[in-house]
């Protein structure tokens, strides 16, 4: 097994962490400070199978939704055009516990269902920061 270079504890001491934790013959407390590691770093590696290293970065998966949870969000925002993807991964949650509204948008996107911005009134004041003069009308001097 591969360590890193900033590995608070060897291949051996992880052995050794698991051994004395299966025994029962010493406390989380009693490990942490025998190996001079924080209390949490014994805690985890007590918790891994066989001392193997978790996968360092993003998990891997199709990234693509599952065709059941696009369906979803494909019914849920033409039943109810007037929810935004916020809402619309609110509501997905009792049924897909990830629903997220980035990728709840995203699929909007993709199949043109997304809302525009909505047009500026006649007359509506400009941004905050906007320079005197950005929204087209004259500066009085």
């Amino acid at each position: 097994m591969a360590t890193h270079k900033n590995a608070a504890l060897t291949v051996r001491q992880r052995e050794q962490v698991q051994q004395a934790v299966r025994a029962r013959s010493a406390s989380y407390r009693a490990l942490a400070t025998r190996f001079g590691v924080n209390l949490t770093t014994i805690q985890r590696w007590a918790d891994r199978a066989n001392g193997q290293m978790r996968p360092l970065g993003r998990p891997v998966g199709s990234g693509q939704p599952a065709p059941d949870y696009e369906d979803a969000v494909l019914v849920e925002r033409i039943h109810h055009p007037q929810h935004g993807p916020v809402r619309i991964a609110h509501d997905l949650r009792p049924r897909f516990a990830r629903a997220h509204r980035g990728t709840v948008l995203a699929l909007l996107q993709a199949h043109g269902l997304t809302r525009g911005t909505r047009p500026k009134k006649e007359g509506e004041a400009p941004a905050r920061g906007a320079a005197p003069g950005a929204d087209g009308r004259a500066v009085s001097a």
